[in-house]
């Protein structure tokens, strides 16, 4: 409280000066009082004064009280409604506050808003080093179809490490490029284990609205033939969790592929949709790819040589 209403030299032990509050250093505009919920209930008794009566007093001032000229505004990422009804938060406080709430969702809500975020904080970092920089259109893709549970925070700390992946490799005194690769290896420094309360298919929604967009934006008209690399991605997927082809089928609950010795020809197809995806994004095969549909056609072969049944 002494922070916001300020204090007089002498006031406490260590006040060797005077100290103008953030409710006197604000006056004629706004204050913003962020994680208004960590304040103790002495200092939500406080607070509530100066909202009730607009006036305060600061430490060890003796005069009258002085009028608060300003415009407030309170942050929380908790709920306080919550707060109240477990005694930390006071009840008056919270409905003399509850004025015009307004809900800021996760950036996970606004996928549409992080290519422009990603830009932003690109070229701050390009500035930070006196160099001009940029970030391809595929990466903001990768970027806005990614999960952000750490909102803007996670996303500068990714962005910062694309930068430096992009710069590490960029000819000395040109232009820095982000490309989809450094924002892979820069992903890669991220958690790998979902989170508990991640909506799978919320998340598949994204996805598909984003692979629409970049269809569109490629100028492909394939969109509903080429949704069926979904399936290739997941049998990728499952190849990638358990490092075993055959594996990967039984769990996904083919086995009588593998008994048929038709597995082989079940993933080459699906890769190959996976591959007609990258070609129709203009997006480079990714050489694991063009490996797994190799691998899938010598098993193909194999399975179909009568020496080896």
């Amino acid at each position: 409280m002494a922070e916001l209403f300020g204090w007089r030299k002498g006031a406490f032990t260590g006040a060797t000066g005077s100290h103008r509050g953030a409710v006197e250093r604000a006056r004629g505009g706004t204050l913003f009082l962020d994680e208004i919920d960590k304040l103790s209930l002495q200092a939500q008794a406080g607070l509530l004064h100066l909202l009730e009566e607009r006036r305060y007093r600061p430490l060890g001032d003796s005069d009258d009280e002085r009028e608060a000229d300003l415009r407030f505004i309170a942050g929380t990422n908790t709920d306080l409604a919550a707060a109240v009804r477990e005694g930390r938060f006071r009840e008056d406080l919270y409905y003399r506050i509850h004025v015009l709430p307004v809900h800021l969702p996760a950036l996970d809500e606004r996928a549409d808003e992080i290519p422009a975020w990603a830009e932003y904080m690109v070229k701050r970092c390009a500035a930070e080093r006196g160099a001009e920089a940029s970030i391809a259109p595929d990466a903001q893709r990768d970027l806005a179809a990614a999960r952000w549970p750490g909102n803007l925070r996670q996303l500068d700390n990714v962005v910062r490490r694309a930068f430096a992946f992009a710069a590490a490799t960029a000819m000395e005194g040109a232009p820095v490029t982000v490309c989809p690769q450094h924002v892979r290896e820069a992903m890669a420094f991220e958690s790998s284990s979902p989170a508990p309360s991640e909506d799978v298919l919320a998340l598949l929604r994204r996805a598909a609205a984003a692979c629409c967009a970049a269809l569109e934006s490629a100028g492909s008209q394939q969109g509903f033939d080429l949704a069926d690399a979904f399936r290739g991605l997941v049998i990728e997927a499952e190849i990638q969790r358990t490092g075993s082809v055959e594996e990967a089928f039984r769990r996904l609950g083919k086995p009588a592929l593998l008994r048929n010795r038709n597995h082989g020809k079940t993933l080459r197809r699906e890769i190959e949709k996976v591959m007609d995806l990258c070609r129709a994004l203009g997006r480079p095969v990714d050489p694991a790819l063009s490996a797994l549909a190799g691998d899938a056609e010598t098993s193909r072969v194999k399975s179909s040589d009568p020496r080896r049944r």
